[in-house]
């Protein structure tokens, strides 16, 4: 027991020497599971401290398409919209479809800086105030070529219009399948999104937030953009957890093209400070070390004594 307060410390330092998980930032998610609809919409965003992305994965089974046909005579046919919206009101529920998801339930598209397409949550208000709507002679002009160049030009929220429609595939007599679409290098993920929500954003109550982002929305692919089906955002710890077992890894490391934009300032001095703190914790160790052999030799010349 003699040496135990020094070995302690000595173990403390070697923990303090061990480098951070580098797993993704939170996972956000929203499931549905009834008789019309089954699936899952996840989102990552990237940790603490890294230049700001998220990755994106949905695999979501519409098995009675003929229960959304009236408000989208296309489902089957071609892909869906889908955005981030600013509110989840119903607190009855996690998930819904048509009518109960409509603007009193989820309002507009998440749209912090003020993008302003005609379905922005501030559409009426902060876009009018800045002349940004159609009435105004304002065109909202995101599209994935103009997101790729001038990321800007898109609201924060709108998903679809970053990376183009769902992908849908045929799904028995009646059904649609929606996933990101096959040609993505990625797939099932869509990566790097450069402009992602912001995290201190995430809204999980009731009220009129309109600053927040709560749920995500699934619309008809047509120029009417219907409203289908709805979900209400959660954090959960996993990919797995959220896709029900179906993804038990996050999205893959990008490659070449596809990779993160470079890291600013504030990462690099992060970087440069865990260097530090690392040479800060060997030296450290380096003492204790000393110090411990230092007594060991000692107490054993007393015993040779």
């Amino acid at each position: 027991m003699k040496y135990s307060l020094t070995i302690t410390l000595l173990l403390l330092a070697l923990l303090a020497c061990t480098p951070a998980s580098a797993d993704g930032g939170a996972i956000y998610c929203a499931k549905w599971a009834d008789a019309s609809i089954q699936g899952y919409f996840g989102m990552q965003l990237s940790p603490p401290g890294w230049p700001n992305s998220a990755a994106y994965a949905y695999d979501i089974n519409v098995t009675n398409a003929d229960d959304f046909l009236g408000a989208c005579p296309i489902l089957n046919t071609i892909g869906t919209k889908y955005h981030l919206h600013s509110l989840w009101t119903n607190s009855s529920a996690s998930s819904s479809t048509l009518a109960q998801c409509g603007a009193s339930y989820t309002a507009g598209h998440y749209d912090p800086n003020f993008a302003c397409s005609g379905a922005s949550t501030w559409a009426q208000t902060g876009c009018a105030s800045l002349n940004r709507t159609a009435s105004q002679n304002y065109t909202y002009a995101c599209t994935p070529s103009n997101y790729l160049n001038r990321p800007g030009v898109c609201e924060v929220g709108d998903t679809s219009n970053k990376y183009g429609l769902s992908g849908t595939a045929a799904l028995g007599a009646s059904g649609v399948r929606l996933q990101p679409s096959s040609a993505t290098p990625t797939f099932p993920y869509l990566l790097n999104d450069t402009l992602p929500p912001y995290p201190t954003d995430f809204f999980l109550g009731g009220g009129a937030d309109l600053n927040g982002w709560s749920s995500v929305v699934f619309h008809c692919g047509d120029a009417g953009a219907a409203r289908i089906f709805c979900g209400k955002l959660v954090v959960l710890e996993s990919w797995s957890a959220c896709s029900g077992g179906a993804l038990v890894a996050g999205p893959p490391t990008p490659q070449g093209p596809s990779s993160p934009p470079a890291a600013p300032a504030a990462h690099q001095v992060s970087v440069f400070a865990l260097i530090v703190a690392s040479i800060g914790c060997l030296f450290l160790g380096s003492i204790l070390t000393y110090f411990v052999m230092q007594r060991c030799t000692r107490d054993n010349s007393y015993k040779t004594v």
